[in-house]
């Protein structure tokens, strides 16, 4: 029995072959292939696609013969190793190749195999209007020799068109070739760099892989966000490095009997299989933050109870836990006092009323903050935002650019985030750029939101907090890690 069927897949979705139905369309990937094709249909000429090893160049090969391979007026042809050991070996191989039922070149003539070739791309091109391609892989093999009679056959053309049109497809050291050869390089119509994978489509390629295979994606996820931000950290984004590892981890969710794949599994499976991840320094704040999460290996200790994790550059010390309940004056409420707003509270403490004012965006609305600042948009929590935000007639009317202010909340009873430990992804000092973060971070991350809280009784700080980990032990919904020395008071729900 395959191995893949034991969860249920249809296919080994991290094969490491070049099926063009594995082929995962990233930007990069996805507009070279567009463009190369343009190129074929409009007999440009020469192609040539550079790439690091694993960048994908080869499956992008396979995906552009199936591709054009449906259109009877165009004709493909491969070369997988282009080393020839001297002209009259790769004139041979190619004609050979054209003319696949004539008589070979016994007499090992170069004039005669280069009219050979002629008369086939003359017939073929030009009489029969049909478009013939060559495509070359392992490109970084051509002998200097071969890039001489590459450029000899671009020269068979007729006044609108040429008559043989060459993709090649190679590592970076062609560069350093073709370089040298200027009569070469001026005839190259489309130069592209394959560049690897950003962290957004490492993700988004694990995905359609295992949904081509046949997993279903509306199922619980086999790979976890973190475990994905490791297969990106190991690989690199180079796409046969992160389906090597993704082959492995998914060995050993079998063998282990594992139903996803954690932090963990793919960072023992990464060690395993000699990946090791690269620290570099760090090009911006955002990937700053992600790195924290790995440096810092006692942070994740995800599956015990009411655990913190912080991504930001800061000192850890161990968490002190803050019961909601141990505070008089938690609760805030809104209600109508002949016709004007009163707050109710006890005079203990006094956190302020309101906790900040918001632009809604295009896009948003009411109802979407509030879920994402009170974890809630249950009619009670509506009603007292609009109680604050009197000029507001209904809240689903509010117009893109028009200003909320949001009041202090708490709420005692809320499961909406059960047994779910959550990363802080940063910290603000006010709501608006708190919420500009959530939408920045929103592309990378899920389940985001924003926690805000009354620190020592003088100022309020905004957490956006991703509630991306499943927790199998319990948590108590009622309590949250803290790292102030001094007492907090949550504002909104949690």
């Amino acid at each position: 029995m395959e191995y893949f069927k034991i969860i249920d897949l249809n296919k080994e979705p991290f094969s490491n072959s070049p099926d063009p139905n594995f082929f995962f369309k990233s930007n990069k990937h996805l507009e070279c292939l567009q463009k190369l094709e343009l190129s074929i249909r409009l007999k440009r000429g020469l192609n040539v696609v550079i790439g690091d090893v694993g960048t994908g160049k080869t499956t992008l090969c396979r995906k552009l013969i199936q591709e054009i391979s449906s259109d009877d007026k165009i004709e493909t042809h491969l070369i997988l190793d282009p080393y020839f050991k001297s002209p009259i070996d790769f004139l041979n191989a190619l004609s050979q190749m054209f003319w696949k039922n004539r008589k070979k070149n016994e007499s090992n003539s170069e004039d005669f195999a280069k009219e050979s070739i002629k008369q086939y791309l003359f017939q073929n091109g030009a009489e029969e209007n049909k478009i013939v391609v060559l495509l070359i892989d392992e490109g970084q093999k051509i002998p200097v020799f071969c890039l001489e009679i590459i450029r000899e056959l671009l020269n068979y053309e007729t006044n609108e068109f040429k008559l043989l049109q060459i993709i090649i497809f190679a590592q970076k050291e062609f560069e350093s070739t073709i370089s040298e050869y200027k009569n070469f390089t001026d005839r190259i119509n489309f130069y592209h760099l394959l560049e690897p994978l950003s962290f957004n489509e490492t993700k988004e390629m694990i995905y359609f892989r295992l949904n081509t295979a046949g997993y279903s994606l509306n199922q619980r996820s086999l790979f976890t966000l973190p475990a994905i931000w490791v297969i990106y950290r190991a690989t690199k984004g180079y796409p046969r490095r992160i389906v090597t590892l993704c082959h492995k981890i998914i060995l050993t969710l079998i063998i282990q009997n594992f139903s996803k794949a954690s932090w963990r599994i793919a960072k023992s499976c990464s060690k395993r299989a000699s990946i090791k991840i690269e620290r570099r320094p760090l090009l911006n704040f955002f990937w700053g933050m992600f790195i924290g999460i790995l440096i810092i290996g006692s942070l994740w200790t995800f599956y015990n109870k009411n655990q913190l994790v912080v991504l930001n550059d800061v000192q850890i010390t161990k968490p002190k836990i803050i019961e909601v309940t141990s505070f008089k004056t938690k609760e805030i409420k809104l209600q109508k006092n002949n016709g004007q707003d009163k707050i109710i509270k006890e005079e203990e403490q006094k956190p302020p009323n309101l906790i900040g004012e918001v632009k809604l965006k295009k896009g948003e609305t009411l109802s979407w903050m509030a879920l994402k600042l009170y974890g809630s948009t249950g009619k009670n929590i509506i009603d007292i935002v609009m109680e604050a935000n009197p000029n507001i007639i209904h809240p689903n009317k509010v117009k893109a650019g028009e200003s909320i202010k949001f009041p202090s909340i708490i709420i005692k009873e809320n499961t909406s985030f059960e047994a779910n430990p959550y990363i802080q992804i940063s910290e603000c000092s006010n709501l608006e750029t708190a919420f500009f973060d959530l939408r920045e971070k929103t592309k990378i991350f899920e389940n985001l939101r924003i926690l805000a809280y009354w620190v020592n009784k003088s100022e309020i700080k905004f957490s956006v907090v991703s509630f991306v980990i499943d927790a199998k032990q319990e948590t108590s919904k009622k309590d949250i890690a803290s790292f102030y020395n001094n007492d907090i008071i949550f504002l909104t729900a949690f």
